[in-house]
């Protein structure tokens, strides 16, 4: 193989490319400006690299997210055309080499179903299937909300209580009732609820939280305990949907 350099990336002069690449990961639009944000306010908990050619022409990356102490979410990708030459295989290898020395047990990696060759690259190396997600969009721009009324007003008569953080009180017991819905609902998403977003609680009685909704930046998500049924997803994502537009 030919010679290759792994480097730290640096954000005024990699960051464009990263964010392209990693809009093709994520099947989202991602601004160079926006990752720098991002690494910017968690650059404490990544690791990240690049491979360079011999020309020093951008051929990949790897991302290295540490969810905990024990953990870590992973990205890798060597650009189309690039890929069976070994730019992968000497990122994975350094990656491996990294998180090995942060003493983490667990890697996990995100990959689509219509990539059959990262599937191949990940299961080579060991990683099994966890979990299966099926990604779905809601237009809140047009979602009729209205529709769900009659539903949200009989729920409260059922003794349901609809509310926020900013109603409860971004409290200590109010962050551990959060806390406990997030374990229960098996929510994966970093970083705390409360902080720089707002979120409906589903409540009966208020002794216990069984559902909520949380909107950050363009992105709604909504979630609940096993067994509530549809019924509480719908107006759950209602009362999202007013939020959205009063925010504005």
């Amino acid at each position: 193989m030919k010679a290759v350099t792994l480097r730290p990336p640096e954000p005024e002069r990699d960051f464009a490319q990263l964010a392209t690449w990693f809009s093709v990961l994520e099947d989202d639009s991602l601004s160079e400006q926006g990752l720098k944000e991002y690494y910017g306010k968690r650059r404490e908990k990544i690791i990240q690299r690049v491979v360079d050619n011999e020309e020093g022409g951008l051929q990949g990356f790897y991302w290295v997210y540490f969810n905990n102490v024990e953990s870590c979410s992973i990205d890798l990708f060597v650009k189309p055309g690039q890929r069976r030459q070994g730019f992968g295989k000497q990122l994975y290898e350094d990656l491996e080499k990294t998180v090995k020395n942060a003493q983490v047990n667990e890697l996990y990696a995100t990959i689509m179903d219509t990539s059959a060759e990262s599937r191949i690259f990940a299961e080579h190396r060991g990683f099994n299937e966890r979990w299966h997600f099926i990604p779905m969009g809601l237009n809140l721009e047009t979602f009729d909300h209205r529709a769900y009324d009659e539903i949200i007003v009989k729920l409260e008569g059922d003794g349901f209580l609809f509310t926020s953080m900013e109603e409860l009180g971004n409290t200590e017991n109010s962050q551990r009732h959060l806390h406990t819905l997030n374990d229960e609902t098996n929510l994966d998403m970093p970083g705390h609820l409360a902080h720089g977003r707002w979120c409906h609680i589903l409540s009966k009685d208020t002794s216990r939280q069984v559902g909520f909704s949380a909107v950050f930046k363009q992105f709604l998500h909504f979630d609940f305990i096993p067994l509530m049924g549809i019924l509480h997803a719908r107006p759950l994502v209602a009362k999202a949907s007013r939020r959205v537009h009063h925010l504005k």
